[in-house]
């Protein structure tokens, strides 16, 4: 039996709409897509990443302190095929709100270091050793049971060339529950 759950970017969309709901913010739609890069496979004759796309963020304010908070997916190529999307915050500098300073924060925000989560190709949820990673996962530890509807699944008579993995045959899913649990979360770590 197949238990209903949400995948990881319908999570990471639910807690950035989350987050603009419960806090005063500002949309920003840019006038040209944004791509940091998350993966690199180049060598001496060829070139070859990954990138995460940034098509609009949103300014968000907690506690008096301003983020640009944007909802990435995976693009461009294979190198980045082991991702699916990443959630990330970056703290604003004092009255750098133009669109060409957000474009160059978010173009700058290169290999996750300033996601509060990334999504992996599984449905796992990635945190990285940055400011907000050990505050997520220590907020989420004790709860797995709380957030997963179901485990991933694997075929492990196939390995996938592009990560050298097994074969990923259903995605892990979470409880819709967990979209208020991991906004509290992420809400009093940037409102620190």
């Amino acid at each position: 039996m197949v238990n209903e759950g949400i995948t990881v970017h319908e999570l990471f969309e639910g807690i950035y709409n989350s987050l603009l709901k419960r806090n005063e913010h500002e949309k920003v739609k840019f006038s040209k897509k944004v791509y940091a890069e998350i993966a690199d496979d180049s060598d001496w004759h060829r070139s070859r990443t990954g990138e995460m796309l940034y098509e609009h963020a949103s300014l968000c304010k907690f506690n008096g302190t301003q983020y640009l908070i944007a909802l990435g997916l995976k693009t461009a190529g294979y190198p980045a095929d082991k991702y699916s999307c990443d959630l990330t915050a970056i703290k604003i500098p004092d009255n750098n709100n133009s669109e060409e300073g957000l474009i160059s924060l978010l173009e700058h925000s290169t290999y996750f270091k300033n996601s509060l989560m990334h999504g992996l190709n599984d449905g796992n949820i990635g945190l990285v050793k940055n400011k907000y990673g050990k505050k997520i996962f220590d907020a989420i530890k004790e709860k797995k049971d709380e957030i997963i509807a179901q485990e991933p699944e694997y075929d492990n008579n196939y390995i996938n060339l592009s990560t050298l993995g097994s074969v990923c045959t259903q995605q892990i899913k979470y409880k819709k529950e967990t979209v208020d649990l991991m906004t509290e979360s992420i809400e009093k770590i940037l409102k620190d």
